[in-house]
């Protein structure tokens, strides 16, 4: 220390030259650094999403749930299992080691949830690894007592339009609707005395 104090004090240009080149180097470092907001970053996770329109959440976890935390319970490297059942949907989340293969991670849960025999009704798994561009910045569940079918309507109609009116909302949008349908039976005998053929009926509801 008492040598470069020494140093210092006989040659002061040599010094200040010294000191500003480690500045400088120190801003050009600086300014050569990639910044983002979402850096890609290779998640140990995987994600399992699962819709079955209209079950109520203990059907969930029964018929979907469940079934597959025991099949994925195996993967290698798999570190734990979390899991969220709600109304129509299941989520379940396998977190993987640090350093796993994650390619391969994937193929395996995705392995794993096709050998499970889910219940009519239940649609297709939807497998993928954790990517935050990939996912909403907020989410959040809508619970009510009244019908499915009710509450879609409600958050589509009066809910959505208000987020997606907020400002720096860039888009909006929702899981575990359902689609509704009617189911009209008609009478032969009736539709053949007045003279009525089937297209005629199906135009006016086409038309409605």
């Amino acid at each position: 220390m008492r040598f470069l104090t020494s140093m210092a004090l006989r040659r002061p240009t040599v010094t200040v030259l010294a000191i500003i080149l480690i500045l400088g180097s120190g801003v050009s470092a600086y300014r050569s650094l990639q910044v983002e907001l979402f850096p890609q970053i290779d998640f140990p996770l995987v994600a399992v999403f699962v819709a079955y329109p209209s079950a109520d959440p203990e059907a969930v976890v029964r018929s979907i749930t469940d079934p597959i935390e025991r099949a994925i319970s195996d993967t290698p490297e798999l570190e734990s299992i979390q899991s969220t059942s709600s109304e129509g949907r299941s989520a379940i989340f396998a977190n993987f080691r640090y350093g796993t293969d994650m390619a391969e991670a994937q193929s395996a849960i995705e392995a794993a949830v096709g050998g499970v025999d889910f219940p009519d009704g239940v649609q297709e798994p939807d497998v993928g690894r954790f990517n935050p561009d990939d996912f909403p910045v907020i989410q959040f569940s809508v619970i009510s007592d009244r019908p499915l079918p009710e509450i879609q309507e409600i958050v589509q109609s009066r809910i959505v339009p208000e987020i997606s009116g907020l400002d720096g909302v860039m888009d909006v949008s929702l899981a575990g609707t359902v689609d509704r349908s009617v189911r009209i039976t008609v009478d032969a005998e009736k539709m053949a005395a007045n003279n009525i053929p089937l297209f005629q009926v199906a135009g006016a509801l086409s038309e409605n």
